[in-house]
């Protein structure tokens, strides 16, 4: 038989390793002498070893091991713990690409950011596609809308596809009774909660600028946008929608200063 330190040479396992797989009963020693401890192995523990060590290459915990010891003989016997793994790996895997998805969204939307707040943000006139979106319409007042985001993102999880974004229905500002719908665009509709609305929302053109600071100092955005509106003689539509291209992070509320919302009212031509 090999003492503990040969069988740490035979196997390519440390006499740390060795000591913690006997006290978890994975690998027991097949002698250990009375008095000193000193620990022997046979032959038959080296091949139980080398088992061992291929099922820790692909992940299995020395619980899952020390079962599977107990109750296969070979390959064969098991296949029904090498098909759970699989699965189990499948949907870890699975996981990653959605969070690395997640991820590389917010990392483009850092960047893009950056870029934006070099940028000097002129009126657009702008021909909005229509849009796959999901929104709670709700009265009450604007700072509500955190929580409507919040109950969004965890109804439809990855299923988001785009920045958030807001539709106004009043036609005036309202503070305590605003008529107003957080909304996500999504990838597809799925069955939710019953506040809910899932649908297609409307393109068309639309007066565009990029406001760039706190929300309570936006109304300047709408103030520029609508005196364009008039000088063009064209009629606003409602609702407005404001986009928010960049706002509170997914680590840190951030600098308000540095926020970037993007009004949108659409608009027709007057009679």
């Amino acid at each position: 038989m090999l003492s503990i330190g040969e069988f740490s040479r035979a196997t390519a396992l440390t006499v740390k390793t060795l000591r913690h797989y006997h006290e978890r009963g994975v690998l027991v020693p097949t002698h250990v002498e009375p008095g000193s401890g000193y620990r022997y192995y046979d032959e038959v523990a080296i091949e139980r070893a080398g088992v061992i060590k291929a099922l820790r290459e692909l992940e299995f915990s020395l619980d899952d091991i020390g079962q599977i010891l107990s109750e296969c003989a070979d390959d064969a016997d098991a296949l029904q713990y090498l098909a759970k793994k699989r699965e189990a790996i499948a949907a870890r895997m699975a996981h990653l690409r959605s969070i690395a998805a997640a991820l590389e969204s917010v990392i483009r939307t850092e960047n893009d950011a950056k870029a934006m707040n070099d940028t000097e943000f002129e009126i657009e006139d702008k021909t909005i596609a229509p849009v796959l979106i999901a929104g709670i319409r709700i009265r009450g007042r604007f700072e509500q809308c955190k929580d409507v985001f919040k109950q969004l993102g965890r109804a439809f999880g990855f299923g988001l596809a785009g920045k958030p974004g807001m539709l106004i229905y009043d036609e005036e500002y309202k503070q305590q009774d605003a008529d107003f719908e957080p909304f996500f665009p999504v990838k597809k509709s799925k069955k939710t909660a019953s506040e809910i609305h899932v649908r297609e929302l409307p393109g068309g053109r639309a007066l565009c600028l990029v406001h760039r600071g706190p929300y309570d100092r936006i109304a300047s955005a709408y103030g520029r946008l609508l005196g364009e509106a008039r000088q063009r003689r064209l009629v606003a539509i409602a609702p407005s929608r404001e986009v928010y291209l960049k706002g509170p992070g997914m680590l840190f509320a951030g600098n308000p200063e540095k926020y970037l919302t993007e009004v949108q009212i659409f608009v027709r031509d007057g009679e």
